[in-house]
């Protein structure tokens, strides 16, 4: 049960099993909302709603989505249940907290560009945060104790929380290591295997680590079929594998093909690193626009606008 403290993080959320708990679910959550898969990752099955027939209609969708193409969604093979949550509003950050004996050990800190609604699909990122150290604290704070609230007390823990203007507010939990590009730009960036700290946590070693600082800046952009498919072409998919080659970019491919998917999934994430952030905005911006991924649908100084 959480306590005082963790209740303070949290808003309201209701899990939904069935259809017919949409309209109960409702009376504790103010719209718009948020319906999310229980068992997901990447934003896949996320949606802002604005009333209950809408949780109805995404509810359905989502299900038949989930239940049919179930072998490309993280998770869904521990259920299709979903969650319906107040929409909150603030700036959005990842916390990687690492845990043993239920003492903090360490944690890493990106912040995430504006998510692309209705459906929250992640556009950006950057390491480390370009947060005060205050507010870095306070959301490293909140992330250890909302770990420690549910029972995580040994490992290393992906939390996702915004900071809005009353402090930070959970998001999700995910009681595992963080997905997709996130282990290989924490080691880039702070020169720390978060895997291997999982490993000694499992093996009762306790990690020794010196406070991490970071020896880069990485930003990231991230892109989906539905409005980069245009670009995506054969030619440039190659170009982008021989700068990563070259040492030039980061670059990882998620998904094998750019069929656009009813719950929008990732199709993979392009990285630039500089010494400092200004920098690498810059050299990212120069390179959407190279690969023609800079438009109205997509405009990249405004996925970037909140890392300063």
């Amino acid at each position: 049960m959480l306590g005082r403290l963790q209740k303070s993080y949290a808003s309201s959320s209701y899990q939904i099993r069935s259809r017919d708990q949409i309209t109960l679910a409702s009376r504790f959550v103010k719209f718009p909302a948020v319906m999310k898969p229980e068992y997901s990752a990447g934003s896949i099955g996320v949606k802002l709603l604005d009333n209950i027939g809408s949780c109805y209609a995404f509810y359905d969708q989502a299900q038949r989505h989930m239940k049919t193409d179930h072998k490309n969604i993280p998770g869904v093979c521990h259920g299709t249940s979903m969650l319906l949550m107040d929409y909150v509003v603030g700036t959005e950050h990842g916390v990687d907290v690492v845990i043993y004996d239920k003492k903090l050990v360490t944690a890493f800190i990106h912040d995430k560009g504006p998510t692309r609604l209705p459906t929250f699909t992640k556009v950006s990122s950057c390491f480390p945060t370009t947060l005060s150290p205050s507010k870095a604290n306070q959301l490293v704070y909140a992330a250890f104790h909302c770990c420690i609230g549910i029972g995580l007390d040994n490992g290393t823990f992906n939390v996702d929380l915004k900071m809005t203007a009353t402090g930070p507010k959970l998001i999700e939990i995910n009681a595992r290591l963080g997905g997709y590009d996130l282990r290989d730009n924490i080691k880039k960036c702070f020169k720390v295997d978060t895997l291997l700290l999982c490993f000694a946590i499992a093996c009762g070693i306790r990690p020794r680590l010196v406070k991490p600082q970071p020896s880069c800046y990485i930003m990231t952009i991230c892109l989906t079929a539905s409005v980069h498919g245009h670009a995506m072409t054969p030619d440039t998919l190659e170009l982008l594998r021989k700068l990563k080659d070259q040492g030039l970019i980061d670059f990882n491919q998620f998904q094998e093909t750019l069929a656009p998917s009813v719950l929008e999934e990732p199709f993979c994430s392009i990285g630039v690193t500089a010494s400092d952030c200004h920098t690498a905005k810059v050299k990212l911006v120069e390179l959407g626009k190279r690969l023609g991924v800079d438009d109205k649908n997509f405009p990249l100084m405004h996925c970037l606008s909140t890392f300063t």
